[in-house]
């Protein structure tokens, strides 16, 4: 009964009667995850769905987030079924964190869920192969129509294949893809033996887009075949059919493009469009050029704000709530928008010699998630410039510790630096497993500040590793994933004055800092008084002006960047600063540009051989399986008579020999097949499952 997590009738606060991830134990996911952990077998468990709302008195009508005081219940004594809500008459939000929206009108508040959360909670039950979900109450939306959406969204989502009974159980059937084709895994990580490539023959589903912008005609622009479909790796463009439809794979699979089929998400390398992500810093100290209340939210993915203290009780300050309180009111408008206070800085470095002892740490983590929750943001960014040798297992600490209090539904992220010498104090391992995104900044590799002679602020290109590249190529040799990366963009510029106007190259020595004390914001830079040339090679400008020599990035450039980010399939942008160009034209730019390559533009992906992946880790408490056939296999020496095993069986049968394999009764001949190294046949069940789920010895 995934429902009824919060109400007026008991709570003082609005909140969601039935969300689906959050925070704790109180959502659907929450709820499941506990009782996996006292022990209930996952395929037992069938999802609970509201088909009623919970609503409540707010008491202001300018409060009306999630969280909101109220005093009291609201219409129908803080129950309403979906027959009584007259949605058209309401204000709709979306909780993205959640995956449910709520409603508001005048002082009245309302949680409810509705096609899009339902969709996403099925989506959800069919990922974790649970046996189906359970409806309170039909009568609640009498007309069925409701009823006959989650019909068809669970047998979307669960495969075509699936029959479902009156209350929506999924049968456990089998479905094929072609005469080549294996049956498809049901668990979230397909697995593939040691070097092996596992594919299904296309097309298999008819699908439709997903609602992100993205023209087919310009994917298949000189393409003859059929094209990854960038806003959803699981789907595919036929190039080959007039209109270039959209089709699925089947649950869990991707296109592979270069060897047109659908192939496990192991052997692909693919990030869907819509997980590109744009992050936008906007400083404490920059409200002058652009307030966070006039920040376009629907330009970028991630927003934040820099920076926050640590006191020296091992908390984070918010020494500006009227700050903090825009960003929350950024969050109402831009429900999409990921917002995180950043702490630290290159400033405020020592701060974090304050959290000397692990109970400081967990006092940092748990004010974190205090601010968080008060202002209704999404997670925190670690700014930390940077850490010494003797402080790499304390920055893992950090990191551990936040994960652990904050949980999985909320954000980590951590700012590092570009030059290899400061890579000491950070955990690699500790950053793969812990953070969300890494932000490479990769900008300041030159300066008149520290240095004598002219140099590129941010080249793309150039003598490693003081570019962009070999700042990537470093951290990747230390052992990041580049999953986690994110490049960063100046856009501002550094300058020089130059020993002579005649010797104005790039290296040319200079006698200190030029304009704007050695830094001008994008703001401050007219084109149209310098004098500009490219350099090709690193693949950024710069420019002249008698002896003042200006390192920066144009469209050009920062076009570049992106183009090489899409190719190595790195997971989007972050941008230093946002109040540096305070029209924010250019962050449009960048958004079109990122939407662009890494979404089906003129550039080629970069060609890389199939990984060798080993099966996944699960934990002791997670049923992961794979439906039979796999691999075909030989006789392994044992005796044994498949007729005889066969005798009387019409599907899958367990072979006394070898517990890795089993015999298809379904076929003539009953020929044996092999499941997935490492795991083993379960019979009651008809798939291949983890050993520790099956009692099993060989003959």
């Amino acid at each position: 009964m995934t429902y009824d997590f919060h109400g007026a009738g008991w709570e003082s606060s609005t909140g969601h009667n039935a969300p689906l991830f959050g925070t704790g134990p109180y959502t659907t996911k929450g709820c499941v995850d506990e009782w996996i952990k006292k022990g209930l077998k996952s395929e037992k468990i069938v999802i609970g769905l509201p088909f009623y709302g919970r609503t409540w008195q707010l008491r202001s009508s300018s409060n009306h987030g999630v969280g909101a005081p109220s005093v009291g219940a609201g219409s129908g004594d803080g129950f309403l079924a979906l027959n009584d809500i007259n949605i058209s008459a309401w204000t709709q939000y979306w909780d993205d964190t959640a995956k449910v929206p709520y409603a508001v009108k005048g002082t009245e508040w309302l949680s409810f869920d509705n096609e899009r959360s339902l969709e996403a909670k099925i989506q959800w039950a069919c990922q974790k192969n649970y046996q189906g979900v359970m409806i309170w109450e039909l009568s609640q939306e009498k007309t069925q129509s409701r009823s006959q959406f989650v019909q068809d969204k669970l047998e979307s989502y669960c495969g075509e294949d699936n029959k479902s009974s009156s209350q929506f159980v999924l049968d456990k059937s089998e479905s094929f893809c072609g005469e080549d084709s294996i049956l498809l895994p049901l668990s979230n990580s397909p697995i593939t033996t040691s070097g092996a490539t596992q594919h299904t023959n296309l097309p298999v589903t008819t699908g439709s887009s997903n609602g992100c912008n993205v023209d087919t005609n310009m994917i298949c622009l000189g393409k003859s075949g059929l094209a990854k479909y960038p806003p959803d790796c699981n789907k595919y463009v036929d190039c080959r059919l007039v209109g270039h439809p959209i089709f699925s794979c089947p649950s869990n699979l991707q296109l592979n493009e270069a060897g047109q089929y659908c192939d496990w998400e192991n052997n692909v390398n693919c990030v869907p469009l819509s997980a590109k992500v744009i992050v936008g810093y906007i400083p404490s100290w920059s409200q002058q050029n652009l307030d966070i209340s006039n920040i376009n939210g629907n330009l970028i993915t991630h927003l934040l704000y820099a920076f926050v203290p640590i006191g020296a009780d091992g908390k984070i300050r918010v020494d500006s709530p009227a700050d903090f309180q825009k960003l929350k009111n950024l969050t109402i408008k831009y429900p999409n928008l990921k917002i995180l206070p950043s702490v630290g800085g290159a400033t405020w470095r020592w701060m974090f010699d304050q959290l000397s002892t692990d109970a400081l740490i967990q006092t940092f983590a748990t004010s974190c998630k205090t601010v968080i929750q008060q202002y209704g943001l999404h997670g925190i960014d670690i700014d930390w410039e940077y850490p010494y040798a003797s402080e790499k297992a304390k920055y893992g600490k950090l990191l551990q510790v936040l994960r652990q209090t904050l949980g999985s539904n909320l954000l980590i992220m951590s700012a590092v630096p570009a030059g290899v010498q400061n890579f000491v104090g950070f955990d690699e391992v500790a950053m793969n497993n812990y953070l969300d995104y890494v932000l490479l900044m990769t900008y300041d590799f030159h300066g008149a500040g520290w240095e004598s002679n002219t140099g590129h602020n941010a080249p793309l290109f150039g003598q490693p590793p003081y570019t962009t590249k070999g700042c990537a190529d470093e951290w990747i040799n230390k052992g990041l994933r580049s999953d986690k990366i994110v490049i960063g963009l100046a856009f501002y510029g550094r300058t020089w004055r130059l020993q002579s106007s005649a010797n104005y190259s790039v290296g040319a020595p200079s006698v200190g800092v030029g304009s704007g004390d050695g830094f001008l914001a994008l703001n401050d830079i007219s084109n149209s008084n310098w004098n500009e040339y490219w350099d090709d090679t690193a693949k950024v400008p710069y420019a002249v002006i008698g002896t003042d020599w200006l390192s920066y990035d144009n469209e050009r450039s920062l076009e570049a960047k992106i183009q090489w980010t899409c190719q190595n399939n790195y997971q989007g942008v972050m941008i230093w600063e946002l109040s540096q160009e305070k029209t924010q034209s250019l962050v449009s730019f960048v958004q079109n540009k990122l939407n662009y390559y890494c979404g089906g533009g003129s550039t080629n992906p970069p060609v890389t051989n199939p990984p060798v992946t080993n099966p996944p880790v699960t934990t002791a408490h997670t049923t992961q399986h794979t439906n039979p056939p796999v691999t075909t296999g030989g006789n392994n020496g044992c005796i044994s008579n498949t007729n005889q095993i066969c005798n009387g069986r019409t599907g899958f049968a367990s072979y006394p020999p070898d517990c890795n394999k089993y015999v298809d009764c379904r076929v003539g001949n009953y020929p044996l097949m092999n499941c997935p190294s490492g795991l083993v046949f379960n019979e009651a069940g008809q798939y291949c499952d983890w050993t520790y789920n099956v009692n099993c010895s060989p003959c």
